[in-house]
């Protein structure tokens, strides 16, 4: 018989992943994937147009793989024009509760894309800010790029700049979405692919008795965040974690200007 109470075993047994990421850049596509949802399935997370306002609450989402139980909890965007920076990040706060006693991993969503100026402006400014507020989460964050099904960067540019990125090491964990793509075979690989990294990271960081990022530390990182984009933070030495934001930023930019 386990020693350990049945609660605790089941919550073992989890990997509760929690979404980040700018409006538009395909969050809740990203949670399909990941959650093995054809584009016609009724419990898919909601999904639309590039910069559309889609989720506006915490959504949580399940499903089983292997002997884990995944929770995936999609969050509503970033930089927002529908809801305030306040109303967003009391949501997340209340929506973080959801995934007690805290995600093993924060996904932080991009999209590989060409794009309009002030939208590349836009997204230099959210990842720094996301580099600063989530400074001490280096083990527990996964970048995810969704460009891989736009045709306008390229598959090939995509991957590229993110293989870059890879190259960093244990030092970052990157992966390339491609969730328009109607194959079953190819969706379940991309979601295995990205299972495996959280299982890893979780017994990794669990091996350090840092097995999931709390939500104490998820509060103080959100305030932060906010705090940067509106200009509040004073400066301050730079974490690992900001160091591979400049790094993907570079990238980024490479690919919404063109260049390989």
């Amino acid at each position: 018989m386990s020693s350990k109470p049945a609660t605790q075993a089941s919550k073992d047994k989890e990997l509760r992943v929690l979404l980040l990421g700018k409006t538009g850049s395909g969050k809740s596509s990203v949670a399909n994937t990941i959650l093995g949802l054809d584009f016609n399935d009724p419990n898919r997370c909601k999904t639309g147009a590039y910069f559309k306002l889609v989720t506006e609450k915490c959504e949580l989402k399940t499903r089983k793989y292997k002997d884990f139980e995944v929770k995936i909890l999609d969050t509503p965007g970033l930089g927002s024009k529908e809801q305030t920076d306040k109303e967003v990040k009391e949501e997340l706060l209340e929506g973080i509760k959801e995934i007690l006693p805290d995600p093993h991993v924060i996904i932080w969503v991009s999209k590989f894309t060409k794009k309009e100026k002030e939208d590349v402006e836009e997204d230099v400014k959210m990842l720094k800010a996301f580099g600063k507020g989530f400074k001490n989460a280096h083990g527990h964050i996964i970048f995810a790029f969704t460009g891989g099904d736009d045709n306008a960067a390229g598959d090939a540019k995509a991957v590229k700049a993110a293989n870059k990125v890879v190259q960093l090491g244990d030092s970052a964990k990157v992966q390339v979405f491609n969730n328009h793509i109607d194959d079953p075979a190819f969706r379940k690989q991309q979601a295995d692919k990205l299972l495996q990294t959280v299982i890893e990271m979780k017994e990794k960081n669990k091996e350090k008795n840092k097995e999931y990022y709390s939500s104490d530390l998820f509060s103080r990182a959100i305030e932060t965040f906010f705090n940067e984009l509106d200009g509040k933070e004073p400066p301050a030495e730079k974490s690992s974690l900001e160091n591979i934001v400049d790094f993907l930023l570079e990238n980024t930019l490479n690919v919404a200007a063109g260049k390989d």
